[in-house]
């Protein structure tokens, strides 16, 4: 969670504005990363029941794959990988 809310600090970029300019696989992970987003949300939507989430740990498990595709992409737009 750290690394995904203080870009700056760890990986010396600012936090990244998608464009095609960054390349195939930086547009394909932020896709990724959008479509993880999509399931988060309809698996809130579907374990909400009468305002209490039945499945907390399905949603925060999406929540952090979201997470971690973000650090790749940040890692990735970084020189991480070289």
């Amino acid at each position: 969670r750290y690394n995904s809310h203080h870009v700056k600090k760890v990986f010396g970029i600012s936090h990244p504005i998608p464009n095609y300019r960054m390349g195939k696989l930086c547009v394909a992970l932020n896709s990724l990363r959008t479509q993880v987003r999509e399931v988060e949300l309809a698996a809130a939507k579907a374990f909400c029941q009468g305002g209490t989430f039945t499945r907390v740990d399905i949603i925060e498990g999406l929540n952090r794959m979201s997470s971690c595709v973000y650090i790749i992409l940040c890692r990735k737009l970084s020189g991480y990988y070289k």
